[in-house]
């Protein structure tokens, strides 16, 4: 590129799983950011998304300010921009290996922001922080919880079955880390941080693979610099909108 992207800019929390995500990217590659706080909803996100969510993702180039949404679109633009340190195979490949894995790759993003997201975030952990906010007794919340966590079991037994972890690979594409394991391990990284987390943590994970992928993403540099303020650092949020 003949002139370089700068003042580039995050909007989000670090608590959201979606901002974690890109960060996480941004980590990776160490490219240089600003994180500015916002919560979905609120006059600083609706600044920059249209749909009043998080994250946004800020430059400037020729001395003009762009702003992006979606995750995948922003991870696509990242991995366009900033080609170091891949967390892809390069989109341009004609080598049919490269085609595949990225495609794998698209799938494993998808399946995170739908299927494990959904079954992770709403219907079992901010379930349960409400249910803990509202003082219920522990054998109550996990009576109020059966149900979703029945489901949530059932996704992370696909997860965990469709991926390359079937096949003893060290991360969910493959033998290397991507964009696929950034999108995947916000969620589950909240729900190890709560109790129905078991399942995926520990000498009695009933999901042995998953856990042991989740203990080596919790070696990597980009996931302990990103961990702060996160449910997995202890961090509570004040409120909740469900």
């Amino acid at each position: 590129m003949s002139k370089e992207l700068i003042n580039v800019e995050l909007v989000g929390i670090p608590f959201s799983t979606f901002t974690r995500t890109i960060r996480l990217g941004l980590e990776e590659k160490s490219i240089p950011y600003k994180l500015i706080f916002a919560l979905p909803h609120t006059d600083v996100a609706n600044k920059y998304h249209p749909f009043e969510r998080i994250p946004s993702f800020n430059f400037e180039y020729d001395g003009e300010k762009q702003t992006l949404i979606e995750s995948a679109a922003i991870t696509n633009f990242i991995d366009a921009i900033w080609p170091e340190i891949p967390l892809r195979p390069s989109r341009i490949s004609s080598d049919l290996n490269d085609i595949f894995t990225n495609a794998r790759i698209d799938e494993l993003i998808s399946i995170a922001s739908n299927y494990v997201f959904n079954s992770v975030e709403p219907p079992v952990v901010k379930a349960r922080l409400k249910f803990e906010k509202d003082q219920k007794q522990e054998n109550e919340i996990v009576c109020l919880l059966t149900d979703s966590v029945q489901q949530l079991h059932q996704i992370l037994t696909k997860l965990e079955q469709y991926s390359a972890l079937k096949d003893n690979k060290q991360f969910l594409a493959g033998d290397n880390i991507t964009w696929a394991d950034f999108f995947c391990y916000p969620p589950l990284a909240d729900l190890r941080a709560i109790n129905e987390g078991k399942c995926i943590q520990g000498e009695s994970a009933q999901l042995t693979k998953l856990a042991a992928w989740m203990n080596r993403m919790e070696t990597i540099e980009s996931v302990k610099k990103t961990m702060k303020d996160t449910l997995q650092d202890g961090w509570r949020p004040p409120f909740l909108r469900l």
